[in-house]
């Protein structure tokens, strides 16, 4: 049976080519989902839950390890005889098996990243500098009230081109008197690009009133419940 290492060497020679037609080839399912595993993995470790950050992460090992057999197997069968692919006018040997070597080390490199976060010394509270603090982005929100934003974004399972969402944050934080009266919706968009990889230039009215909305906003407030004491 293959081994990572063998694995890996494909990975690791995958052309700028091959790599954007597979990419493409995923389409945007993927890359979403890929995204909010990502969104998911960042806000637990943020948050200090490393308790579900760990079952997370052994739900993408379960996956990695189920993926990485079937893969193998598939480069047994492979290995002397590389069939060819032509994809998008462009001649690529094995590409069903480089197609899924890809995704595999996606989510190898994803659960390899946060699980050296988590094996990192974590510092002690009495020994941790009073001038280190978070980045509460206060030129956006109102004193704590990026917590706010990121469990609603969090619980939501958002994404990079969660449209809605989106403004629908800044509307109801807006009115909250959570984000500052004098942030413009153009310096939000520029927020949600840098810190959450939005990916358009703008973002279209919605009506607060539509039924997905006023449950929205159910879940909002709930959410604002859960986290009065830090809201403070």
């Amino acid at each position: 049976m293959a081994t990572i290492k063998d694995l890996e060497n494909i990975y690791n020679d995958l052309t700028e080519i091959e790599v954007n037609i597979i990419v493409k080839d995923y389409g945007d399912i993927v890359k979403n989902k890929l995204n909010e595993n990502k969104s998911k993995l960042t806000y637990l470790f943020d948050t200090n839950d490393f308790e579900n950050l760990q079952i997370e992460l052994n739900i993408i090992s379960k996956h990695n390890k189920d993926t990485f057999v079937q893969i193998s197997n598939f480069y047994d069968r492979c290995n002397g005889y590389w069939g060819k692919s032509i994809i998008n006018g462009i001649e690529i040997l094995n590409y069903e098996l480089k197609k899924g070597i890809y995704l595999y080390f996606i989510y190898y490199n994803l659960h390899k990243e946060f699980t050296n976060k988590i094996k990192q010394p974590q510092q002690p509270e009495d020994s941790k500098h009073d001038d280190v603090k978070p980045n509460l982005r206060n030129d956006i929100f109102v004193n704590k009230a990026i917590e706010l934003f990121k469990h609603y974004h969090f619980c939501k399972s958002m994404v990079n081109n969660s449209r809605t969402h989106f403004r629908f944050l800044f509307e109801v934080m807006k009115k909250d008197g959570l984000i500052h009266d004098t942030v413009s919706l153009g310096q939000y968009i520029k927020f949600i690009a840098k810190d959450f990889d939005y990916v358009d230039t703008e973002l279209k009215s919605i009506n607060l009133n539509s039924t997905p909305n006023k449950n929205n906003l159910k879940d909002y407030i709930g959410y604002k419940e859960d986290l009065k004491t830090t809201l403070k």
